[in-house]
């Protein structure tokens, strides 16, 4: 053989090899770090069989991948509570119902109360300690009074103001206890209640102050208020030794009544104090 033949050969062979190592780098690339398996599991069920993968021609394994890329505007409504904040005390549907049983008998108001509880002598609260701050001191005192003597005891706070009711009568007896069953029967023999509401606003004079009251408090309108002495704005008052039904049965019921405003700023500060039966009418007069 002469060596003349060999040449041709040998550079068509390495033209060869050079094309398919060109063909091969694109391939390679296309998973950087990845290497291509050359075969996959067949899951048609024939176990320990393999089938081959194809391989990607020149223009598949150039292509370029599309760049994903997404901007989000969604809107954070985040409720932030500081460390350390003590929960909202749960409300007592027993003193709503009180204090709106109360409010309605005598003074022809109801209320929506933000919190309502029970009551002790000391009331332990930022928001009662100002209401009663701002009440004339004989309301402070009365209210000082009814707490002491009640059987059961109540406040709470509305959206312009607060209110307290005391029930049953245990001045003679220390140890006496109270029942929701007899509700009505305390309500018209032996209760008490001070309600304060904030109207914007002034009165400049007696008539003006009376008539402010008889709207925050339509149940007074039949009291009969007269004008009385006071320190601090102005006060009414009436008495009732009237007779009523209570259970199917006619009771004779002492009931007084106290009224006033005071001014708080530029708002009024429209109070009621209502005393039912003989041990509460005696602490108010």
């Amino acid at each position: 053989m002469k060596r003349s033949h060999l040449l041709p050969v040998s550079l068509s062979v390495l033209a060869l090899v050079l094309v398919l190592v060109v063909m091969a780098v694109p391939v390679a690339a296309q998973r950087p770090g990845r290497a291509t398996p050359a075969a996959t599991l067949d899951r048609s069920g024939s176990s320990g069989k393999r089938t081959p993968i194809a391989t990607p021609n020149a223009a598949q394994s150039t292509r370029q991948r599309p760049t994903l890329s997404a901007t989000f505007n969604v809107p954070l409504n985040l409720t932030l509570t500081p460390h350390g904040t003590l929960a909202v005390p749960v409300s007592s549907e027993e003193a709503k119902t009180v204090m709106n049983s109360f409010a309605s008998t005598y003074l022809g108001a109801s209320y929506d109360y933000v919190y309502a509880g029970t009551l002790d002598g000391s009331g332990g609260s930022a928001n009662w300690d100002a209401f009663v701050a701002s009440l004339p001191a004989d309301v402070q005192a009365y209210i000082s009074a009814f707490t002491s003597a009640a059987g059961g005891s109540y406040w709470g706070l509305f959206k312009n103001g607060l209110a307290m009711t005391a029930i049953g009568d245990c001045s003679n007896n220390p140890n006496c206890t109270i029942s929701m069953d007899d509700l009505n029967v305390y309500l018209t023999s032996a209760s008490s209640g001070v309600y304060s509401v904030y109207v914007a606003g002034t009165v400049n004079n007696a008539n003006d102050a009376l008539s402010l009251i008889y709207h925050t408090y339509p149940g007074l309108n039949a009291a009969g208020l007269q004008s009385v002495t006071t320190t601090q704005g102005y006060a009414f008052q009436a008495v009732d030794y009237g007779t009523g039904i209570s259970n199917k049965q006619v009771t004779a019921s002492a009931k007084i009544e106290v009224a006033g405003v005071v001014t708080v700023g530029t708002q009024s500060l429209v109070y009621a104090v209502v005393g039912v039966g003989d041990g509460y009418v005696g602490m108010i007069q």
